[in-house]
């Protein structure tokens, strides 16, 4: 045991030793990416930004990850030790950019993988840096875990910006549907009446009035949002199909199932009165709230102490696709405070923020925070000849 804490700690003491030098490509990094904004699946340019940013380092990488190829993964470290994950994302929202700071998840990912990757053989550890994209709109994380990426590794870390510093942010269970209301009949020019089948806007607008009343069924905690995808038709041609986004946030998957049912009743109500065709369906399994592993959450409440970071108690009705992957791999989640209020994650104030000195100041504390809790957990499972419980 002796020799493990002894090589823990020159490990620590040379994070800090290297950390300045990681620090200003961290820094170009999220630069680049926030100045990229590129949305969900099309990340490109950022995955490239990324891979160039580690050529330098001990480490192996690939461009693509399962079936997404705007993903990447790194490896670095003793092949038979164990193995920690380091969460990147880099997509942006449309319209308002880096509104979730995604970039400064990125640069932040990165620093600790590259700090890790000088002291990873010493310590005995395999440290993987998982390039996931389209978070925001694809939930990527989950098919990925479907097929396995994830599970070459014990443990997951991300850090994640927002207006107040957090350990363990109690996160919304999350569900999202595609829904469709359609004329399966020919469209027709507004002016010369019905060829047969209703209109999908008026499905759409009695939809909309049913749920009102049907959610005031689910708790209080529990919203439904419903958004256009897309359309078919034009000014002129009355529309003979309208794609809808539907998602759900809530306490449970419960709660979730619950509002599923609700859903699915008043869309195809609604497509009855007006004589349209439906369709519901889920477009991933159902996500929910995230569980943070206590060994990992205690490692890194210290070192987030030890770096000046603040934290407090927070409660929001946001998700992660990160969260079904915690039910079954030891994850750390913690929000990282970037100075950014009054604005909150996904408002345009966010994105400006997101880019500031104080954002990029403190997402290289997030990222060494990270790096010194593999460092820990990583003794600990040594001394004890166990992975997190």
């Amino acid at each position: 045991m002796t020799d493990t804490m002894e090589r823990a700690g020159r490990a620590k003491a040379q994070v800090f030793a290297c950390r300045g030098e990681f620090a200003s490509t961290a820094g170009q990094l999220a630069t680049t990416i926030h100045a990229l904004a590129e949305p969900s699946g099309h990340e490109e340019a950022s995955r490239d930004a990324i891979l160039a940013a580690l050529e330098p380092l001990a480490c192996t990488t690939e461009s693509g990850l399962g079936d997404w190829p705007t993903g990447l993964i790194a490896r670095t470290g003793s092949s038979g030790g164990p193995g920690f994950g380091i969460i990147a994302e880099y997509d942006a929202l449309p319209g308002v950019g880096h509104a979730c700071g995604h970039n400064l998840i990125a640069g932040a990912a990165y620093l600790a993988f590259a700090i890790l990757s000088r002291v990873a053989d010493d310590c005995g550890i395999r440290v993987v840096l998982f390039g996931t994209p389209a978070e925001e709109d694809g939930m990527a994380k989950i098919d990925l875990a479907e097929s396995g990426v994830f599970d070459e590794v014990g443990a997951l870390l991300m850090c994640h910006p927002a207006p107040v510093g957090c350990d363990d942010p109690q996160l919304a269970a999350f569900a999202r549907w595609s829904a469709a209301l359609e004329n399966t009949c020919l469209s027709a020019h507004p002016g010369a009446g019905h060829t047969g089948g209703g209109d999908p806007f008026a499905a759409e607008a009695l939809l909309r009035t049913n749920l009102q009343f049907a959610t005031s069924r689910l708790p209080a905690d529990c919203t439904v949002t419903a958004e256009r995808r897309a359309t078919t038709g034009t000014a002129s041609v009355r529309p003979s199909r309208l794609d809808l986004d539907i998602i759900a946030r809530g306490r449970s998957v419960s709660d979730l199932v619950d509002a599923e049912s609700i859903l699915r009743t008043a869309l195809y109500a609604a497509a009855g009165v007006v004589g349209v065709e439906a369709s519901f369906d889920r477009a991933h399994p159902m996500a929910p709230p995230l569980h943070s592993n206590p060994t990992l959450l205690q490692a890194w409440s210290r070192n987030r102490g030890l770096l000046s970071m603040r934290s407090c108690p927070m409660s929001l009705p946001v998700a992660t696709d990160l969260a079904v992957i915690s039910q079954r791999i030891p994850t750390v989640h913690p929000f990282f405070d970037i100075g950014s209020r009054p604005h909150l994650n996904h408002d345009a104030g966010f994105s400006v923020a997101a880019a500031t000195p104080q954002a990029m100041d403190a997402m290289v504390r997030a990222g060494t925070a990270m790096a010194l809790t593999v460092i820990d957990v990583a003794s600990q499972q040594q001394s004890s000849q166990q992975e997190p419980q």
